[in-house]
């Protein structure tokens, strides 16, 4: 798995992160695990506020490999695309 983050933020935003003591990853591992939950949970209100509306997903099924990529925005992080590709 392939993590890509993206944000507008600028350098406040790092330095705000390191002061708490999370990096950019971490952030976006906590969203991955809450989505991962609110998927589970059937719980599409949490999974809206996780997706940007151009949210783009590429799929095939079977056994895959997949990037998603994430930009933060108004303080939570969003995922913007999404690309799977079968594991051969």
């Amino acid at each position: 798995m392939a993590l890509v983050l993206l944000t507008a933020q600028g350098p406040d935003l790092a330095a705000q992160e390191r002061a708490s003591g999370s990096t950019p990853e971490d952030s976006v591992r906590a969203v991955e695990s809450s989505r991962a939950r609110a998927l589970l949970q059937a719980d599409t209100a949490a999974l809206a506020r996780m997706v940007a509306d151009e949210f783009i997903e590429i799929s095939r099924l079977g056994k895959i490999r997949y990037t998603r990529v994430f930009v933060r925005r108004d303080g939570r992080w969003q995922a913007v695309a999404m690309q799977q590709t079968a594991a051969q």
